[in-house]
């Protein structure tokens, strides 16, 4: 389950006026008679009203622009368009709030307003993000932040805000540890800024990353720290998202009474204060998941059917909405409507493979690590011309110094240079070491998605439904139930097995032999009338990689889970032999057999079976005949 905060829009004005400020600023716009500052003041009053009072929003963005068109103040009109884009895009016109930020930034780049670039920029961001395109997201968050350093000091937006957006999109990727560094430093300069509101902005996405990792210690301490933030800058808004995290927190730890409470709080709230489809979609989810927790469906039901019906009319959120899926699908089980349920199952499934993308994930990794060597390259070339300023200098000097002093001099300083410039290019090595590294994760997200946790525990929570039923199943189906049940717990225990294997540097040919005994021994206890054959015969126990040995445990998987589900096979054999720094392995069955070349095309697990052989520099050949059975031949290089 995962929570999705708002972006923060960077506003035109980094402050917020109270009434008496506002009325302050209202003196200033009659009274003046300077246009330049008439414009700018009435684009503050028309922001300071965007959030709570439209119609005289509207009104004062009116004054301004025909000022700004008449008198020809470029500043102004640009500070219009993005104010513009900014009123459409929490009016949930989100198509308008494109154009207007687009139209914005072309303006900024054809006068140079920087300022007004990186705040177009960002705000592009912000949309693509809140229409779930994180890679366009994250790229102009990054190129955001990137013109925010070439600003000169008394202009720069303020850095905390392109840090809590990149660490939000971290969240999404779920990159928890990455994303609570940048949501740190995000904290830290608010912190010194006191900037309250934002300090329980950024406490709320760290709380929301501990409980992700399932630190759930930490993640009650900085709800509650964020919370009373939020109470004492008077942030309803903010307050309300952690009431609502904090009881995700307590729905995690099954105490769902608590956690019902905390979010029917937010609710109410909420209702008292605008709130996007997005976050209602939310809520409404989380109050569904507490009310079935605690066996009231028809409520539960009742609260799913809110979020499904403001989702229908809200489509491009379709993104937000797996739990959603889950908990309706488990909701219509509990109260027998399978048809509903199984609907929403397949919703469930679809979405997260369209989620879900490793390319994505990729192109993340790679933007940050542009950006922080595009910083540390810099940082070199401004050393190197300072180093070549001293040089001069002291050749200016040499005419009164001691030859012998000058040259000690020149060396101390040439030595200095040559460390500073080894230690900066160390720092660009430590970059890309940390980027090979992030890329073993993401493959560790991609075995994540082949067998996700999250899907077993989904199951078992679906069958512990269904013997909690009103409706009685027979004897044969209730254990049935419970088979199913034992084999998903037992995936979850295999699932820490793969982290633990993608974790260790190398296995040996042993270590492989023994775990896929261990899958066959449960595959063949979980069904009746299968045969199995295994013969694995080790010649030389050498090392595997960590990477070549879950991707032939997995395609032993995926080829022996297809002839168990798809062929109707009675019998399974599978031999693997070593031969001399080959490994080959033959899967067959006698199962009813299938086109390989047409499926291949359709099948995802097919597809996944050619891609991890081709990853380790494998070649498979696949033999398949009508009634006549598959046989699946894998040759790998050791």
């Amino acid at each position: 389950m995962r929570k999705i905060l708002l972006l923060i829009i960077i506003p035109i004005f980094c402050f917020s006026q109270n009434n008496n400020e506002i009325d302050s600023l209202k003196v200033i716009a009659e009274s003046t008679k300077n246009d330049s500052v008439k414009v700018s003041v009435l684009n503050k009053i028309a922001f300071s009203y965007i959030f709570n009072d439209e119609k005289r929003a509207k009104e004062f963005l009116r004054k301004s622009e025909k000022i700004a068109l008449s008198k020809k103040i470029l500043y102004g009109q640009n500070e219009i368009l993005n104010i513009k884009g900014i009123f459409h895009d929490i009016s949930g016109n989100s198509d308008s709030a494109n154009y207007y930020f687009q139209k914005s930034l072309v303006f900024s780049k054809r006068h140079n307003f920087k300022v007004m670039e990186a705040r177009s920029v960002n705000n592009l961001g912000m949309y693509n993000w809140n229409k779930g395109n994180w890679n366009e997201a994250l790229s102009y968050f990054f190129a955001a932040l990137k013109i925010n350093d070439k600003l000169p000091v008394g202009k720069k937006i303020n850095e905390s805000i392109c840090y809590n957006n990149i660490g939000l999109i971290y969240q999404e990727m779920r990159l928890f540890d990455k994303a609570i560094s940048f949501h740190n430093k995000a904290y830290v300069i608010r912190l010194k800024d006191n900037l309250y509101k934002d300090q329980a902005i950024s406490l709320n996405n760290i709380g929301i990353c501990y409980r992700n990792k399932n630190d759930y210690k930490n993640a009650i301490l900085i709800f509650n720290k964020g919370i009373d933030v939020a109470k004492k800058s008077n942030n309803l808004i903010e307050y309300s998202k952690i009431t609502e995290n904090l009881g995700s927190v307590y729905l995690d730890l099954e105490n769902y009474q608590k956690a019902l409470l905390l979010n029917l709080e937010a609710k109410k709230i909420r209702e008292k204060n605008a709130t996007s489809p997005k976050e209602e979609i939310l809520l409404n989810t989380y109050i569904s998941l507490c009310y079935n927790k605690l066996k009231n469906y028809q409520l539960s039901l009742k609260y799913c059917d809110n979020a499904l019906k403001i989702l229908n009319e809200n489509k491009d959120l379709k993104t937000f909405a797996p739990d959603l899926y889950k908990v309706a699908a488990s909701t219509n089980f509990a109260l027998n409507n399978i048809q509903k349920g199984d609907e929403y199952i397949t919703l469930y499934y679809n979405l997260l493979n369209e989620n879900f993308s490793i390319e994505n994930s990729k192109h993340v990794a790679e933007l940050e690590t542009k950006y922080l060597t595009e910083k540390k390259e810099k940082q070199i070339l401004k050393q190197q011309a300072e180093a070549k300023q001293k040089n001069i200098w002291l050749l200016l000097i040499s005419s009164i110094a001691i030859i012998g002093l000058l040259l000690f001099r020149n060396q101390v300083l040439k030595t200095k240079q040559q460390k500073n410039q080894a230690k900066l290019e160390k720092e660009l090595l430590q970059e890309q070491s940390n980027y090979k590294i992030q890329e073993q994760r993401l493959d560790i997200s991609r075995e994540l998605h082949d067998n996700v946790g999250s899907q077993l525990t989904f199951i078992i929570s679906i069958l512990d439904n269904l013997k909690n039923a009103p409706v009685k199943f027979d004897e044969n189906s209730s254990k049935k139930i419970e088979s199913v049940s034992n084999f998903a717990n037992k995936s979850i225990t295999e699932l820490r097995d793969t982290i633990w294997v993608l974790n260790s540097k190398s296995l040996d040919l042993e270590e492989l032999k023994n775990k896929m005994l261990n899958y066959i021994k449960d595959a063949s206890e979980s069904v009746e009338n299968t045969k199995f054959d295994f013969n694995f015969d080790v010649k030389n126990n050498i090392q595997l990689s960590s990477k070549q040995a879950i991707n032939i445990f997995r395609v032993l998987q995926e080829i022996v889970n297809n002839a168990l589900k798809h062929a109707n096979s009675s019998q399974i054999s599978v031999i693997i032999t070593q031969n001399q720094n080959n490994l080959e392995m033959e899967i067959q069955d006698n199962g009813i057999g299938f086109n390989f070349d047409e499926k291949k095309k359709k099948s995802f697990g097919l597809t996944n079976i050619q891609n991890r052989v081709r990853e380790i520099n494998g070649m498979l050949k696949v033999h398949s005949q009508q009634d006549k059975g598959t046989n699946y031949l894998i040759t790998i290089t050791l």
